[in-house]
């Protein structure tokens, strides 16, 4: 059999849902499509036994060529799921999809942008995007995704015409919000909650947000009472600990319910911002028109306010929206996307925008048709899509297997106050194969005021601990547990948020952290430090050394979370100008004082050297002439060999003012010892050294001091000692002798 290439693969797959025909009395499903018929619910060993040797096969396909061309699609169902399996829309009005692949190995996954979607006919509708359909003609038709030869489930679209002639209330109210979102209040305190009302126009086709709480009807429960106690106004008052919600109702309409945390203290802290509400969440619009949305800001003191002008927004498609100032868009190509706002580090939920073209303008721009809102507990719609996937496995797959057990992973899930973790549940079956059942899965939480659970998404709710279970056709898992601890951490500030610094000097950085539930915590010494620019100085614990001149960014990292930024300027200051200096005269003194010490521990060598010859005269007195020749040679006056000794102790008299004769005594001695062969006596060496003694006094001891210093340093530079020994020191002779 011939392997199918992958090119043949695409084209085979590409097959036309129509509505699909059950065979009652055939153990398999039968799909007819364009391309032939696509039977599925079978297992490679059946498809033999019924169909033969096919003429190629792939992966996940096997072809039959005659009597009637037929696939046969292997896939495990549902492994692609398109949500949701069927529509019922106007023409040119764009309609969402979603895909999600489901592997035993990997769990479930969104594949909306990487699905080819097909359609048994084609003319009908066409794709404006990943996961975003326009239907161009009325009828009844269907799609179907393909991936890596993977078959999904048939989406069935119902589409009409727009009716021209229907009659539209002038002016529709589309739902309520209520603000401050989840605000923590003492016990026995108050708070002004706000009810935005989001009306549509059909006479302006315009959408607009209104503040209806003076004309809405307010009431308040606390949990777990079911009964809802009416208040007289939007002031609300919540005299209990506790967890509590609000309601609010106008006209006919109820609002989206507002929980509210009771506490016996609470300290607000430094106000931040929180929560961020877009206006309106699901908008209809015309082609070329311009839009307006609303963003409103909560704050951790339950202050609310508008920050239309001052957040950022963020369009996920670009090509369909062009944002302009406060809040305006203009829309320039029809499709589906969505929009956010941020502000301070703060992300509002995502709203959708559909763009219509003109021939849709009588369609009820005020209808909601994607299924997805937001991820709010009181809005998830999880469970409806877990519902819908449930009963679509139902209807689309045929019961070949039985499940033995379920297992969660992970046994213990530890969340934080306010954090939101995940578990996973696998199916495993008595044919020895497993598949996902996070989504399909009924999960069911022991202590719902402890945490909910929702397809495997898990919300804590108050500190403490809680077992999960979950159930899928009438199989139970083992308990997994769900432990909430502390709060969690929301934010990071760093003051001072400015520093200007001197180069020697120092100072102390403080990061604060702010916690879900208002409390907060010195982090200094736990967070990591960041540099925004060049590195002018080092963080320690908290305290920031200069390292050079210039200025900088600093910030904290802690946790996954980044602080504000402080700036850093490290300028130069006439003190560290004098400590500059300072240090630098005391690195010359030392270096001066370290080369002294050793040339003078050379001179002191030299003079040993000499001390040594004492008891050899003759030696003695010609090292000792030496000695003096090269002092004298070094305060000004050259001595050279052919240089009569006598005329040059003349001639150093002269030049240094000596009134005596000491130095031309002290050479006749050194002529006596250098060319004499008597013998010399303890009496001649005592002489040359009181000679020489004496005559060095002069030069050295007895001038001014400025001079006396100079001959001195010259001497040592040179390393040569000034004084070798004294008269008394001279073995056998008498002082002054």
């Amino acid at each position: 059999m011939k392997k199918i290439k992958s090119v043949v693969i695409l084209l085979t797959a590409i097959v036309f849902l129509c509505p699909a025909l059950v065979l009652a009395i055939a153990p398999y499903r039968e799909i007819n499509t364009s391309r032939g018929k696509v039977i599925i619910g079978l297992d490679r060993d059946k498809a033999y036994q019924l169909f033969g040797t096919p003429t190629a096969q792939g992966d996940t396909l096997w072809y039959y060529a005659a009597p009637v061309g037929f696939f046969v699609n292997f896939s495990e169902i549902p492994s692609i799921l398109l949500y949701p399996d069927s529509y019922q829309a106007v023409v040119d009005v764009p309609l969402e999809f979603k895909a999600f692949l489901s592997l035993p190995d990997s769990g479930i996954r969104e594949i909306t942008k990487e699905v080819q979607l097909v359609f048994d006919r084609p003319e009908c509708a066409k794709l404006a995007g990943p996961g975003v359909i326009i239907p161009k003609k009325a009828g009844e038709y269907s799609a179907l995704a393909i991936y890596k030869e993977v078959l999904s489930n048939p989406l069935y679209l119902q589409i009409k015409e727009p009716n021209e002639g229907e009659q539209k209330e002038k002016e529709k109210l589309l739902s309520i919000d209520l603000l401050p979102y989840r605000p923590l209040v003492s016990v026995k305190g108050t708070v002004d909650f706000l009810a935005l009302g989001t009306f549509f126009n059909n006479d302006l086709n315009e959408y607009s947000v209104r503040d209806i709480s003076q004309e809405a009807a307010w009431s308040t429960r606390l949990r777990p009472n079911l009964t809802w106690n009416k208040q007289a106004n939007n002031q609300l008052y919540f005299p209990e600990n506790g967890q509590a919600e609000v309601l609010s109702k106008y006209k006919e309409t109820n609002s989206f319910l507002q929980r509210v945390e009771i506490k016996g203290q609470v300290d607000f802290g430094v106000k931040r911002l929180k929560h961020i509400l877009v206006l309106p969440e699901v908008m209809i619009v015309l082609l070329d028109s311009h839009l307006n949305l609303k963003a409103f800001g909560t704050y951790s003191d339950n202050s609310v306010a508008e920050l239309t002008a001052q957040v950022k927004w963020k369009i996920a498609d670009p090509d369909i929206l062009e944002p302009d100032k406060n809040g305006y868009l203009f829309c320039k190509s029809e499709g589906v996307t969505e929009v956010t706002a941020t502000k301070d580090g703060v992300e509002g939920l995502p709203i959708k925008i559909v763009v219509v073209n003109k021939s849709a303008y009588f369609f009820n721009a005020g209808a909601i048709v994607n299924p997805y809102q937001d991820n709010t507990p009181d809005r998830n719609t999880l469970g409806q899509i877990k519902d819908d996937v449930e009963k679509l496995k139902e209807k689309f797959s045929l019961k070949k297997k039985e499940l033995k057990d379920i297992k969660i992973a992970p046994k213990l899930l530890e969340l934080g106050s306010g954090e939101e973790g995940k578990f996973s549940a696998t199916g495993n079956y008595n044919d020895g194969s497993s598949s996902d059942l996070t989504i399909l899965g009924n999960w069911v939480p022991l202590d719902k005021g402890i945490a909910t659970v929702s397809g495997g998404n898990v919300a804590s709710v108050s500190v403490g601990q809680t077992n999960v279970y979950v159930e899928f056709k009438g199989v139970r898992s083992e308990y997994a547990a769900v432990v909430v601890g502390g709060p969690k951490l929301v934010s990071l500030e760093l003051t001072p948020q400015s520093l200007k610094i001197s180069r020697d000097g120092k100072a102390n950085l403080k990061v604060q952290g702010n916690y879900y539930d208002h409390s907060q915590r010195d982090l200094t010494e736990q967070v990591s430090w960041g540099v925004e620019g060049p590195v002018v100085a080092k963080i320690e614990k908290g305290v920031l050394r200069p390292l050079r001149f210039g200025q900088s960014k600093v910030y904290a990292e802690y946790s996954h979370l980044k602080s504000n930024t402080a700036s850093i300027d490290v300028v130069l200051t006439l003190g560290w100008l004098f400590w500059l200096l300072a240090k630098i005269i005391l690195v010359l003194l030392l270096g001066v004082s370290c080369v002294a010490f050793i040339l003078y521990l050379l001179a002191q060598n030299k003079r040993r050297k000499l001390q040594l010859l004492k008891d050899q005269p003759r030696e003695f007195i010609l090292g000792l002439h030496e000695n003096a020749a090269r002092l004298i040679t070094i305060f000004g006056l050259r001595y050279d060999d052919y240089t009569f000794p006598l005329f040059y102790a003349e001639l150093a008299k002269q030049k240094f003012l000596v009134e005596n004769n000491v130095f031309l005594n002290f050479s006749i001695k050194f002529e006596e010892a250098k060319y004499s062969q008597h013998l010399l006596q303890d009496s001649d060496v005592a002489a040359a050294v009181n000679d020489y003694n004496i005559f060095f006094e002069k030069l050295c001891k007895n001038q001014k001091r400025a001079l006396s210093f100079y001959r001195y340093c010259l001497a040592l530079i040179h390393c040569r000692p000034i004084f070798i020994l004294s008269v008394a020191q001279v073995s056998g002779v008498k002082k002054g002798n």
